[in-house]
């Protein structure tokens, strides 16, 4: 299953990508004091994506995974979407803010089944000298995998020292080799409370 989704994944581009995976997408921004001081994401993915997985990783038992087979899912299921940046971009007051890696990531079964990723992303973006935005959206550059936001797609916890707003956002961009691709993200503008 791996094998057949990593190859569709390297011909995506030349054989006229559409989506293969398809994830609900929630972001819950992480506060402390004046600083963000990570982000959550939380992927729910289809419920094909999902049964490949517990067919390469064994299915979880009464809906939970073992710590052996999360960490089996990350190395081989999860840790090769470094190269593409984990599939999370962020821009801090409109400029590209590269973060190093993803850490605490987890994975488990919601009750209907599907298979459910959690990682964070490491940030501290001070909020020190006034309002500032910051834009995270998730999208896979070649179209394999389609992400959309949830509803409920966002959640602001410890942002007591802030006054936030937050947004959802969509844009479309034109790719040349497919079309059209909508990208879906989180807005999040906040300053130190008054």
């Amino acid at each position: 299953m791996l094998l057949a989704l990593a190859l569709l994944l390297a011909g995506a581009i030349g054989t006229g990508a559409h989506p293969h995976v398809f994830i609900d997408g929630r972001v819950i921004a992480n506060f402390s004091g004046h600083e963000l001081e990570r982000i959550t994401v939380h992927w729910t993915f289809d419920e094909f994506f999902s049964q490949g997985i517990f067919q390469d990783f064994g299915a979880p038992q009464n809906g939970t995974f073992t710590p052996e087979q999360v960490e089996q899912i990350r190395q081989g299921a999860f840790q090769n979407l470094a190269n593409f940046d984990y599939f999370v971009f962020i821009e801090v007051d409109g400029r590209r803010y590269d973060y190093r890696d993803v850490e605490r990531f987890d994975a488990q079964v919601d009750g209907e089944g599907r298979l459910v990723y959690n990682f964070d992303i490491p940030l501290g973006i001070s909020f020190d000298e006034g309002p500032r935005e910051v834009l995270i959206e998730m999208y896979d550059e070649t179209y394999f995998t389609d992400i959309m936001l949830e509803d409920d797609h966002a959640d602001v916890q410890g942002a007591s020292e802030v006054a936030y707003q937050e947004e959802r956002r969509a844009r479309t961009i034109e790719v040349e080799i497919w079309g059209p691709m909508r990208i879906e993200g989180v807005a999040l503008t906040a300053e130190p409370a008054r």
